[in-house]
């Protein structure tokens, strides 16, 4: 799930990959994590 504020450019088109790590990102883990799941699939798709 992502959420963004009204107005944000991301809420203006459909998000695609490269869109999406245009932009800064807060994250919420509940275990304190500061890499996950998101990040290896985003780090395979990308790189």
């Amino acid at each position: 799930m992502g959420v963004v504020r009204l107005g944000h450019p991301l809420s203006r088109a459909p998000v695609t990959l490269k869109r999406y790590i245009e932009y800064e990102h807060i994250s919420a883990s509940r275990r304190g994590l500061q890499y996950g799941p998101i990040d290896e699939a985003l780090t395979e798709r990308w790189v």
